[in-house]
């Protein structure tokens, strides 16, 4: 039996550690022995997992060395998995003090789970603060004998990169049924017929250490609000997770349900009517794709840097004088696809060509027309929902002929020589 270490270290959003634990329960239905380590703000879906793990906090620091090299020592898998290389990557800022790569000290096959499709990209992260900064990632992902990358989101597999193998991301198909949606309306206090837009929200991404990112998260938000509000009035907008009240008095179409366990959020998932997101790496947005729920990521492609960058926009008519207004006291605003960090030129080589991002819409967050005429068609037009619907049949077609993942991960320990 093999022994399999998964290492989830983000301690602000779920997404990498659930992407670990999918991965892990594959290879424990197939005989594996999985052990997982994670960060204590992960500790609620480790623990509903079912699966041993270890926790570790950023604040011990030193000991969360002393934690990983206890585990490594006493389990002595086989291979180790970084979930995901990024995110582990940058573990010297803060939890592991001797640095991310000490980790290859132990003759153990590391291998990253590869979100980004790295070796297509510059090794630079674009970020953005009061100005545009670029982060470069250390570059040893190259000296890793393969990576695993996640279906969906990245490119389907092809030759082009022997060292990278797939592994299936998405839980089994649950159909959304019409018990799921009366029970979700019931409990949030709506009507059969009242519809509801969830939006993804991560910690990261409300709950920001700097105060400009802090300030604009706070003011996007009252522009998706001002969007909903021009939707018909049986719609509302629903968040999971942690609000501040000023958002929930501010706008009363805005309903929110605390954080839950996986199979709960999951569950919620499948009973609304539509996912929008700000982030178009969400693992919620993979989780729609495959289970049949429209969904709608905002992006924005153009920086706005001053107020003649304002005016060009004014003259577009792309945006109502609610939105110019709200541009002008918003610059500088900058590309994302992951707000409010940015990552546009990052996030180009796996979003190139790539068919999953077809299975849903991408729109410009300031095209007010678009956005509403979009969220309205989506909601209540049966011939633009079927049509978004047939992408992710097709896709999700695809993705059915590619190996399952103990199959491609056999193939993985094949091409690194772990007998």
């Amino acid at each position: 039996m093999k022994k399999i270490l998964v290492l989830c270290m983000s301690h602000i959003s779920y997404g990498e550690t659930r992407m670990g634990l999918s991965l892990a329960r594959q290879l424990v239905a197939a005989g594996f022995d999985v052990h997982l380590m994670g960060e204590v703000y992960s500790e609620g879906i480790l623990r509903s997992s079912g699966m041993p793990y270890t926790l570790f906090s950023r604040m011990y620091g030193l000991p969360s060395d002393y934690i990983l090299d206890d585990l490594i020592n006493n389990k002595k898998p086989d291979l180790i998995i970084l979930a995901d290389y990024f995110i582990y990557s940058q573990m010297h800022r803060g939890g592991l003090n001797a640095g991310p790569w000490t980790i290859l000290d132990y003759g153990i096959p590391v291998i990253p789970i590869d979100c980004w499709e790295w070796n297509e990209t510059n090794m630079l992260v674009d970020v953005y603060f009061d100005e545009k900064k670029t982060m470069p990632i250390d570059a040893k992902i190259f000296e890793m004998p393969a990576y695993l990358r996640p279906i969906p989101f990245c490119h389907l597999p092809d030759k082009s990169c022997p060292k990278a193998f797939h592994y299936h991301l998405y839980e089994p198909n649950i159909e959304s049924g019409q018990g799921d949606k009366k029970w979700l309306r019931e409990s949030l206090g709506l009507r059969d017929c009242d519809k509801i837009i969830m939006m993804t929200q991560s910690t990261w991404q409300d709950d920001c250490d700097y105060d400009m990112l802090a300030r604009k998260s706070e003011n996007i938000f009252s522009l998706i609000c001002y969007y909903i509000d021009k939707l018909p009035e049986n719609v509302f907008m629903l968040i999971v997770g942690d609000v501040s009240e000023t958002k929930i008095l501010n706008n009363k179409r805005l309903l929110v349900r605390p954080r839950c366990d996986p199979s709960v959020f999951n569950r919620i998932v499948l009973s609304v009517d539509m996912l929008l997101s700000l982030n178009i790496s969400s693992t919620a947005l993979t989780y729609a794709v495959n289970n049949h729920i429209p969904a709608i990521a905002l992006t924005n492609n153009c920086n706005y840097i001053c107020l003649q960058d304002v005016e060009r926009f004014a003259e577009t008519n792309k945006g109502g004088e609610y939105v110019v207004k709200w541009l002008r006291n918003n610059i500088p605003f900058y590309k994302f696809r992951l707000f409010p960090w940015g990552l546009y030129e990052l996030m180009e080589a796996v979003c190139k060509d790539n068919q999953y991002f077809k299975c849903f819409e991408q729109i410009n967050v300031l095209n007010e027309q678009e956005i509403i005429r979009t969220m309205h068609e989506t909601i209540f037009c049966k011939k633009h929902k079927s049509g978004l619907l047939a992408c992710q049949e097709t896709y999700r077609r695809q993705v059915a002929l590619l190996d399952g993942t103990v199959e491609s991960f056999y193939k993985m320990m094949d091409y690194v020589g772990v007998q």
